[in-house]
């Protein structure tokens, strides 16, 4: 079975002190203060472990993800993920941060749709349903990564016909990739845009309106269930 890379998995952070200690995160996972968060965590130690309980803003759960130490790098034992309803979107077990044993994933309304084992990380078995319970025989619909509609040639040809090289960095001779992190919701629209690497604010700006302007795109489909996934894009500007 083909192995995704997502951008679903927790960071950890080894900078907090531990007893019980609370922190702030924003939509990407980057230390803000507690005026501008979107999770926060907090961290607990326990005889044998140490415990990371992310939340939603609302105070919903994220996640509660066992750790072997505290430099929280390394996933080991239990660990719990929910969808923003409080609901649980996964869980199962983490032998030296690689999933082990058997994983059980839901859809938002609590029906399973995947039952994975997993032995070191790799893929042994799965089996899948759908959201009527129905079993879903057909693997290639399981997992499957975002896709602008057409794709990769189409997307560049979005790209090639709508992006217009300002005037004034054209004159001043200011070129470079602009990189473009966004997010594909599981409805496939095009959410959540920000400049991951900088050339300069008039190029940056006109990446962001293009990327802006994309249709939906075939949404990302995780263990059976359809999932938010960011993606990188870079944008190049070059006065060749």
């Amino acid at each position: 079975m083909k192995k995704f890379i997502w951008i679903l998995i927790l960071f950890g952070y080894s900078f907090l002190g531990y007893s019980q200690d609370t922190a702030y995160f924003d939509q990407n996972m980057t230390l803000v203060d507690k005026a501008n968060f979107t999770y926060f965590k907090i961290i607990e130690k326990t005889s044998d472990s140490y415990v990371v309980n992310t939340y939603y803003s609302n105070g919903n759960p994220y996640s509660i993800v066992n750790y072997k130490s505290k430099k929280l790098k390394k996933e080991n034992g239990s660990a719990v993920y929910y969808y923003e309803n409080a609901t649980i979107s996964g869980e199962g077990m983490y032998k030296n941060e690689k999933r082990n044993g058997e994983w059980n994933f839901y859809f938002k309304n609590g029906v399973r749709s995947g039952k994975v084992i997993f032995d070191k990380g790799e893929v042994f078995s799965a089996n899948y349903w759908n959201e009527d319970k129905s079993e879903q025989k057909d693997l290639s619909k399981t997992n499957q990564i975002p896709m602008f509609i057409g794709g990769k040639q189409a997307l560049l040809n979005f790209l090639s016909e709508n992006i217009k090289y300002p005037e004034n960095s054209k004159a001043n001779n200011i070129s470079g990739k602009v990189y473009v992190r966004f997010q594909i919701s599981e409805t496939g629209k095009v959410t959540n845009t920000h400049i991951l690497i900088s050339v300069s604010e008039e190029l940056d700006k006109e990446a962001l309106r293009v990327i802006n302007l994309m249709p939906d795109w075939r949404a990302g489909i995780q263990y059976n269930r359809k999932v938010k996934v960011w993606y990188r894009l870079p944008i190049s500007f070059s006065l060749n």
